[in-house]
């Protein structure tokens, strides 16, 4: 059970009412809408955070809103990745600067972090993402172009959705 204390954030955009969740030191988590944060975290109501953090969650949940409507975001929160392993977290900051339309295969991430033999192993780690949008997956695709899987309640079509808002993928859905 982790005893650090997080500040949580309901944040209403055009894709459902996200939950933000974070530690004095930045963005821990994002919820899809209607899925639970961890009953581990020791959850606060955002009233009781410190100022800073009360800021960093305000922000991207107007940054999430914005970005719901099909508006190009740049996310400048910072990111609170301490719970996750050395690699897991080599892979989600590299796939945090991939730029907004753009698209990456598994295979060009593994080498993009100098493991080109680990696609799959990417993959497990996009899977279980704690901060989807703001570390972009929906942007990562199978090596001959398709969606591939996608973790969020609604699937591959909200990832095709997703791809399509950011005007990078072709109409017709590839799964």
């Amino acid at each position: 059970m982790d005893s650090q204390k997080f500040f949580t954030l309901s944040a209403p955009t055009a894709i459902g009412r996200f939950r933000l969740i974070a530690s004095t030191q930045g963005l821990r988590r994002i919820c899809w809408p209607k899925s639970k944060p961890p009953a581990t975290l020791n959850l606060l109501a955002i009233s009781k955070a410190p100022p800073t953090t009360v800021r960093l969650l305000k922000a991207t949940a107007a940054q999430l809103a914005d970005y719901s409507l099909g508006r190009k975001v740049r996310f400048t929160a910072p990111l609170d990745l301490s719970p996750l392993s050395p690699f897991a977290r080599k892979v989600l900051t590299a796939l945090a600067r991939l730029p907004y339309g753009r698209t990456i295969t598994y295979g060009q991430l593994a080498k993009r972090i100098g493991a080109p033999n680990a696609a799959r192993a990417v993959g497990s780690v996009l899977a279980r993402n704690p901060l989807p949008l703001i570390i972009p997956c929906h942007r990562v695709l199978t090596r001959t172009g398709a969606l591939g899987g996608f973790s969020a309640p609604a699937g591959p079509p909200l990832k095709h959705r997703l791809l399509l808002m950011e005007s990078n993928y072709p109409q017709e859905l590839k799964i």
